[in-house]
């Protein structure tokens, strides 16, 4: 019974200090802080999805000297060369010197972030690789458009686009709101919308609860769509940032950006419904089958989190190379 008792303390003990310590650098094995150091001063070409999977192997590969070291030369197609010998000018460099650099390299807004969320996202950016070749592209295109647009004086919007604005939007609204505050783009505000409004389904809201995010019934209701379902309204928060309000909406209604501003089409029906979205500078057609179709079933809850997490890769793969991008001087 004492041992027991002294178990359960320690686990308890090791889960408070867990949660209260400062969240820098990857903590484990020399590859994950090698890869996260990649993913901030990687050159952007090996940052897109398509290549995740090359650029992992490079570094494990890189990693098998002892102790372990990457040379330029194993790494000469990820990092610039330039910039690598400001880095270390002996054209070698240890996981001691990545730990500094990347310290001072990460976005402050990331420690804002619920401490359980930042570590099921810290888990969706090892995993760039299960990206599919259509959300590849979009998430590309994506990119290209932030690094285009995005101003650290001002706003600018992205509204996420599905039939229902009850889960595939609210998802994506959501994990975009995470992945900007993981990469630092506090200027890009993620909104939901739908094309047949509905209201928020509570499936969605609990694939959203699981991962830290927190999900608050207010009470209030917004209108009704055409099915009289009630439309109530909740506050979402992913960190120590205002929360936002999120129910059920069209694409067109206010507080939804109005121009200039990214329109993400993550369902099959709004991608048709919407041929073109009035104010968007750019149409990124990015469909997600919809996990309503598991409703009801043993696997309901595995498929919505399998969504949540597919259009959050999708998310931290664009805003981690439009970081990048920003990064460096245009051509």
């Amino acid at each position: 019974m004492r041992l027991a008792l002294l178990l359960a303390l320690a686990m308890t003990t090791n889960v408070t200090f867990a949660q209260n310590a400062p969240r820098s650098t990857p903590s484990g094995p020399d590859f994950l802080k090698a890869l996260a150091f990649a993913q901030h001063f990687a050159k952007p070409a090996a940052l897109t999805p398509e290549n995740d999977r090359q650029l992992k192997a490079t570094i494990l590969k890189a990693l098998q000297e002892k102790p372990p070291v990457i040379s330029f030369a194993e790494v000469k197609d990820i990092f610039d060369e330039k910039e690598f010998a400001e880095w270390n000018a002996k054209d070698q460099l240890t996981i001691a010197r990545m730990d500094v650099l990347l310290t001072e390299a990460l976005p402050k807004s990331r420690g804002k972030i619920f401490p359980a969320l930042v570590d099921h996202t810290d888990l969706l950016t090892t995993q760039f690789d299960m990206i599919d070749e259509p959300h590849q592209r979009a998430a590309n295109e994506f990119a290209g458009w932030i690094a285009k647009n995005y101003s650290a004086k001002e706003e600018r919007g992205v509204s996420v686009i599905c039939t229902g604005n009850s889960r595939r939007s609210v998802m994506g609204a959501t994990m975009g709101n995470v992945a900007a505050a993981y990469w630092g783009l506090s200027n890009l505000k993620f909104y939901s919308a739908g094309t047949t409004p509905t209201a928020l389904n509570a499936r969605t809201i609990e694939t959203l609860k699981k991962v830290g995010i927190e999900v608050a019934n207010t009470t209030e209701e917004a209108p009704r769509g055409k099915g009289g379902e009630a439309n109530l309204i909740y506050q979402v928060s992913w960190g120590t940032f205002p929360a936002v309000k999120e129910y059920s909406k069209r694409y067109t209604d206010s507080p939804l950006p109005e121009k200039d501003f990214a329109a993400i089409l993550v369902c099959d029906e709004a991608d048709e419904a919407c041929p073109t979205v009035k104010g968007a500078s750019i149409r990124i057609s990015a469909p997600y089958f919809d996990p309503k179709a598991y409703d009801n079933s043993l696997l309901e809850s595995a498929k919505y989190a399998e969504r949540r997490d597919d259009i959050g890769r999708m998310m931290l793969s664009a805003l981690m190379q439009a970081r990048r991008q920003l990064q460096l001087p245009k051509k």
